[in-house]
């Protein structure tokens, strides 16, 4: 069960989105002051506007930290708020992890005073002030405990990642926490607010973070194939936000604690009420156009939209009829191209889709392409009955679809659930606003390789090729004496069942200590050949800072295991024409037997180990590539004959497996465009595949 969220403002003083009313989230509105009919349009923020005489006051959705930045243009009346939620905070299986909530356009005066943080006008400045007090028994807090000192003089250039902010010194200050429904400031005239997901495929940095609003506006692009990928993967930052009508209409079962105002319209007077299930839509979500927008987010192995790559065709089968015993029949375009929408997402409402019963479904039929034995992933939403019944995993997600390489389109369709609600006094039923997310993988079989040849394609020849995006995985800690982890929400599938008997989808990460930098993934989601289900012992490695002066794979060790190992290492020639020495580093029990070997770690965790000064050789060799595209690494998982796993290396009697690290990209070569090997020499990279060492 999710854990207690709040609206992010007052409800009653917001009006009902309308044409030239507010903007809500997604495709720009014609009627729009901004609007050009030649441009592709996407506004990243929804906009209320405030309905006569009310104030709209900022309130924390949940527990969380809090940086704020000052709006570009606006002479400093007016800052940008950032919440960060806990690491520990639970928003449910149907929602996404969220990385950050952002209130844009709060009256700075009701956060700031000159210098310093205003005085107890809301719950964010009474805390500030009081823990200020209680620190240095000073009542005049410098408003940099809010973030307010990120300047280039001090070291946080424009393209500052946000994240890292939020971790980085603040000239002695720490951000301020908050707890869910705290107060944090007034809006200045609108209600801005956006909520973006924990993705790598968007980092938004200090620039971003002091926009007035966030208007995706893209003018037209070249016809070239590479000007039409870019445009593609510019697209694609849609898919690192949310809509708040989906997100608060995922809690349609649970409730949302929600402030109102009464006649006499002051700060004092603000009362809480809890919407539950039977007025969600019609007291909150009632108040955004998207209230019955249903998103199906679909992707592919690289965590794009399913046809980035042009892998398929963009037409999918689907059924909006709620008609359960037929295939679907209906050809839809996934781009929506035909209604000018364009955008990496199928976006389904009230006008497309027929709701006459609780029980709402959406079917579909997804194209085959090359792949001929895929795996689709439900990670986000929920199977209809017929669907979950076949479905394989620890959480029933996994599911098996038939194909036949005479047909365009899976055999199988599938079945997603979606929410309505029922007007008892119309006798209708209308969809609930939410966010649904599904994989089509690629498995690894033999009779499964890629067939056409697509030169703006990525290709997958093993289970480690291209998961890592070296330019998109940043560290989000600048202090140096301490381990670093940065986990993404993102799930990527392993293919690991000709080595292991099992495969599984997790989440990857990129960790550094004073050794090394670690590329790592885990499984959240094991899937058996049997048909049994296994559960994954790692299922959270939180984003974190520990300042100890230990190996991060130690500190995993020590973290998600019972019983502790010591770490030993030794350098290993890279054997590259420019030698470097890597760590290679193992775990040796000392007197119990590790955990690490129940966990069967081959089967659930993967850690890359590189060189920090190799590994910046590799960042920076994204340079030899068209920037703004996809750059990946290829980390070549040794095969003998029979397709097994090769030992590279023997180290005290046991075996290591030894990497062969290249990078690709996309280049221009003879007017062509095409994915491109690097050619600049390989460096090794080691997973240790004995974690336990016998020790006398």
């Amino acid at each position: 069960m999710a854990d207690k969220i709040y609206f992010y403002t007052d409800l009653d003083a917001i009006k009902a989105q309308a044409p030239n009313d507010g903007r809500p989230y997604g495709l720009l509105d014609s009627l729009d002051v901004e609007y050009e009919a030649l441009n592709e349009q996407f506004s990243l923020t929804n906009i209320h506007t405030l309905n006569p005489g009310k104030v709209a006051n900022a309130y924390a959705v949940c527990k969380g930290t809090v940086l704020a930045q000052e709006v570009a243009g606006s002479g400093g009346s007016r800052l940008n708020v950032f919440l960060k939620p806990d690491p520990e905070f639970n928003f449910g299986e149907l929602s996404p992890k969220i990385r950050f909530f952002v209130y844009r356009n709060i009256k700075a005066s009701t956060l700031v005073s000159g210098s310093l943080v205003a005085s107890n006008l809301n719950t964010l400045t009474y805390k500030v002030h009081e823990d200020h007090y209680k620190e240095t028994n000073n009542h005049n807090p410098d408003k940099k405990i809010l973030g307010l000192g990120l300047t280039l003089v001090n070291g946080y250039a424009d393209d500052y990642n946000i994240e890292k902010a939020f971790n980085a010194p603040k000239s002695g200050y720490a951000l301020p926490a908050i707890d869910a429904g705290d107060s944090m400031g007034e809006f200045d005239g609108s209600v801005q607010f956006e909520i973006i997901i924990d993705t790598f495929l968007f980092q938004p940095d200090l620039t971003f973070a002091r926009k007035a609003y966030h208007l995706l506006d893209l003018a037209p692009a070249g016809s070239s194939a590479e000007n039409v990928l870019k445009r593609k993967i510019e697209k694609e930052q849609i898919l690192a936000f949310l809509d708040p009508a989906a997100f608060f209409g995922s809690f349609y079962n649970s409730k949302i604690t929600v402030y109102g105002r009464n006649s006499t319209d002051t700060v004092t007077s603000a009362f809480k009420y809890t919407h539950s299930s039977k007025n969600i839509f019609t007291e909150i979500l009632s108040t955004f156009k998207n209230k019955s927008t249903v998103y199906f987010d679909v992707r592919n192995d690289f965590n794009y939209s399913f046809n980035t790559f042009s892998d398929y065709t963009e037409e999918i089968l689907i059924d909006t009829t709620n008609n359960q015993t037929a295939p679907p029949a209906t050809f839809q375009d996934y781009y929506a191209k035909a209604n000018n929408q364009n955008w990496p997402i199928l976006i389904l409402n009230e006008t497309n889709i027929t709701t006459t019963a609780t029980d709402q479904v959406v079917r579909f039929q997804f194209p085959v392409g090359d792949n001929f034995i895929p795996l689709l992933y439900l990670s986000i939403g929920e199977w209809y009955q017929n669907n979950r019944d076949k479905a394989q995993g620890k959480n029933k997600r996994f599911y098996l679809p038939k194909t036949d390489r005479s047909n365009f389109y899976m055999l199988d369709w599938v079945t997603i659930k979606y929410k309505v609600y029922h007007n008892t006094t119309l006798s209708t039923y209308v969809p609930i606003a939410g966010y649904n997310k599904i994989y089509i993988y690629r498995r690894l079989d033999a009779s499964n390789l890629y067939i056409t040849d697509k030169n703006a394609s990525p290709r997958q020849n093993s289970f480690l090729d291209k998961v890592f995006q070296p330019d998109k995985l940043i560290i989000p800690y600048a202090t140096l004496t301490s381990v670093k982890i940065k986990t993404y929400d993102d799930d990527f599938y392993f293919d690991t069942a000709e080595f292991f008997g099992v495969d599984f989808v997790g989440k990857i990460g990129i960790a550094e200590d004073l050794h090394n930098i670690s590329l790592f993934a885990f499984a959240t989601d094991i899937r058996v050949k049997s048909n049994k289900l296994k559960k994954a012992h790692m299922e959270s490695i939180v984003s974190e800072e520990k300042r100890v002066d230990k190996h991060f794979l130690h500190l995993i060790d020590e973290e998600y295991t019972n019983d502790k190992v010591n770490l030993t290492s030794e350098q290993v020639d890279t054997g590259t024409s420019t030698p470097e020495m890597v760590d290679l580093y193992k775990f040796v029990r000392v007197k119990r037997r590790s955990r690490l070997k129940e966990a069967e770690f081959d089967h659930e965790f993967i850690s890359v180990e590189i060189n920090p000064t190799v590994y910046t050789s590799i960042v920076n060799n994204y340079s030899t590539y068209i920037q703004g595209l996809p750059y990946f690494l290829d980390l070549k998982y040794p095969r003998s004959e029979f397709g097994r796993e090769v030992t590279t290396s023997m180290i005290d009697g046991k075996s290591v497996t030894q990497f062969n690290i290249t990078t690709s990209g996309f280049s221009s070569a003879s007017g062509s465009f095409k994915l491109a090997s690097n050619s600049s020499g390989s460096v090794y990279g080691y997973k240790v595949k004995d974690v336990i060492v016998e020790t006398e």
